[in-house]
């Protein structure tokens, strides 16, 4: 798309943003196909592989909702429904696990919260080169 193509299309916003640049207001953000060429997944790359871990178990639920074949595209629900129906099973699999019954204390909803945290971080960050080379 042409400069003229977007002042034309969108000349409040271009002002907008131009006004934000010298007050150092103005940032970027990708989306997530930015971040295929340092290794991360896509969202349904990543939704399959925390339903892969064996603290969710989650693989039945995945295949329920997802049409095999088509790039990992939800039929019934959208990813994001499917990973709070991932987190819902995570989270009553560790309570089982540590005999816990709700309701919780907070201490005990915070240790269940980053134990997930710390499954999607895994899963996001699992073909990153750690070395620290640029």
């Amino acid at each position: 798309m042409a400069k003229a193509d977007i002042l034309a299309r969108d000349p409040k916003a271009v002002a907008h943003l131009r006004r934000q640049l010298p007050r150092g207001r103005l940032g970027l953000i990708f989306g997530s196909g930015a971040s295929r060429g340092l290794g991360f997944p896509n969202w349904a790359e990543l939704v399959a592989g925390i339903a892969d871990d064996n603290r969710v178990n989650g693989q039945s639920i995945v295949a329920r909702f997802v049409e095999k074949g088509t790039g990992g595209n939800p039929i019934t629900r959208s990813l994001a429904s499917i990973t709070q129906i991932l987190f819902n099973e995570f989270r009553q699999q560790a309570l089982a696990r540590r005999g816990l019954h709700p309701p919780l204390t907070f201490l005990e909803e915070q240790s269940l919260k980053t134990e997930w945290l710390k499954i999607v971080h895994g899963k996001l960050y699992k073909a990153i080169d750690h070395s620290g080379a640029v």
